[in-house]
């Protein structure tokens, strides 16, 4: 118990900073799943952009639909 004690503000700091990076792993699985991008700009000056999921989706369904 005198360990726990000794160690409660690395423990407490530990604790704070799991949660954060657990948070933003939550928003970044959340956000890729529902189709948003995590760059913030546009595809346009990207050099992945043919990597893209969001172009790669919208180029599927073009074909799909021509009109």
């Amino acid at each position: 118990m005198n360990w726990f004690a000794e160690n409660a503000g690395t423990i407490v700091i530990a604790l704070v900073l799991a949660a954060v990076v657990a948070a933003v792993i939550f928003c970044q699985i959340k956000a890729k799943r529902s189709g948003k991008t995590t760059c913030g700009s546009g595809c346009s000056s990207c050099p992945s952009a043919g990597c893209c999921s969001r172009q790669a989706k919208s180029a599927s369904t073009s074909r799909k639909h021509p009109f």
